[in-house]
């Protein structure tokens, strides 16, 4: 179970979408087989999400033609995540992270810990299984 943030429009929706908008853990568990070897934690200091209107016309126009959905696509410094879930960038220079972990209960804290340092795909196989 993960908290989001609920869109404004909810009303509006349709029953299959979602009512939160994608965070970065959606964004990084979608992103493409060249990057399996990337942590949660360097994927947000190295890329950031590419929305449509700002990627270049020559960068928008190569991924708009049909690849598989497990293929990888990177051009440039933009790689096209899986599942048509949009594009990253990779930045110029890493950001600095800032992050609050609760290290009262010792268990969550060393699930924060491997979420954010341990390369994964699928959490609930990875993580939370061993």
């Amino acid at each position: 179970y993960r908290e989001g943030l609920l869109r404004s429009n909810i009303d509006e929706l349709d029953d299959d979408e979602n009512p939160f908008f994608n965070s970065l853990y959606d964004y990084y568990i979608h992103r493409p087989s060249l990057l399996s070897n990337l942590c949660l934690a360097e994927f947000a200091a190295e890329y950031d999400i590419v929305y449509t209107s700002k990627v270049d016309k020559s960068a928008e126009e190569i991924f708009t033609i049909p690849a598989d959905d497990e293929s990888d696509s990177c051009i440039g410094n933009i790689c096209k995540l899986k599942g048509n879930f949009g594009k990253i960038r990779k930045r110029q220079k890493r950001c600095i992270l800032r992050y609050h972990i609760d290290k009262r209960d010792e268990t969550e804290c060393m699930r924060a810990y491997l979420l954010l340092f341990l390369p994964f795909i699928d959490e609930n196989v990875q993580i939370h299984n061993h």
